[in-house]
């Protein structure tokens, strides 16, 4: 359990970094008595005293290379290449070189970089569905579990009307309609990422409130928020938590099949899912679909682990 996690924890560590490790700019440079950063900073040519006033792009341009052998001092990343750095010196797609250890896809762009990018977001969206998810399915079920009776009853019964409507279907018509955005998507496919996590509480709540130290504490008169917040949620929430890999593995498999289809960010976003519509364009090129298959099925097998390992624990510690 311990070395899956922290298989893991360094998979997401090297994926929040990303822009350190492959970038089209420099982490740092002492030009001429100053510092730069240009990983954080849009420089343009008047920025280093030229009368031009232009972006500037370091490394596939003479006057960014110019610059960079002037500077007294410049820490390079891993990797020069951005997410939408195009190689016009090769033919695309093309397939892995020295330069490119995976190859490039069908517009020239690095495929590590764009694998380390879209992994980030892909972490980043499955991280915040997971956590916003539990936190609003811990808030309905947990009201549902304490209060019971009439209260229970009504919002189970739209809990049920709302989990019984296609959640997919509703997602494609929504996303199809606008050009969605990250947090736009986050916030459609959040309507529905909740339920489960909702009825797994209110179980949690149910068994948990007829226990002593919950009865003893209501006849001391302690306010509801308070016996839910003190005395029932920490003996709950273990077992809420067991289901956040399996959220976590949903949202990445959401955001890549919405990709995939043609329905998620745009296309110059790096993603899993436009990599495996790439490999689907270009069969020709399988480095592009083995690449992100691969990498798929690394990040969704530790995360599936996890979960049963989690559930094991919580089965044995119920017994």
């Amino acid at each position: 359990m311990r070395r899956l996690v922290s298989a893991l924890g360094m998979i997401i560590a090297i994926a929040l970094c990303a822009n350190f490790i492959a970038n089209d700019r420099p982490l740092l440079m002492i030009h001429r008595g100053h510092i730069y950063s240009p990983i954080f900073q849009n420089l343009s040519t008047s920025d280093f005293g030229l009368e031009e006033d232009r972006p500037i792009t370091f490394y596939d341009s003479e006057q960014g290379t110019l610059l960079l052998q002037q500077s007294i001092l410049v820490l390079h990343p891993f990797i020069r290449f951005g997410p939408n750095t195009i190689d016009i010196s090769l033919s695309a797609p093309h397939p892995p070189t020295d330069t490119h250890w995976l190859g490039t896809d069908d517009h020239g762009r690095d495929i590590i970089v764009r694998l380390l990018y879209g992994l980030r977001l892909s972490l980043l969206f499955g991280l915040s569905l997971a956590a916003l998810g539990i936190l609003i399915g811990l808030s309905i079920g947990g009201l549902q579990g304490y209060m019971g009776g009439m209260v229970d009853m009504i919002v189970g019964r739209l809990v049920e009307l709302w989990s019984s409507i296609p959640s997919m279907f509703l997602i494609l018509i929504i996303v199809s309609l606008i050009q969605p955005n990250f947090w736009l998507l986050l916030g459609v496919c959040l309507m529905f990422n909740w339920v489960q996590v909702a009825a797994v509480t209110r179980a949690e709540f149910l068994r948990i409130r007829e226990q002593d130290y919950v009865r003893a504490a209501e006849i001391m008169g302690l306010s509801r928020a308070r016996i839910m917040l003190k005395h029932i949620l920490p003996n709950a929430v273990f077992g809420i938590l067991v289901y956040f890999p399996y959220l976590f593995t949903n949202a990445i498999i959401q955001l890549t099949a919405l990709t995939f289809l043609g329905f998620g960010l745009p296309p110059e976003t790096a993603s899993l899912g436009d990599l495996l519509n790439q490999a689907k364009d270009n069969l020709s090129s399988p480095w592009i679909g083995v690449s992100a298959i691969v990498t798929l099925v690394i990040v969704l097998t530790l995360l599936m682990t996890i979960s049963e390992k989690l559930r094991d624990i919580y089965k044995k510690s119920t017994c």
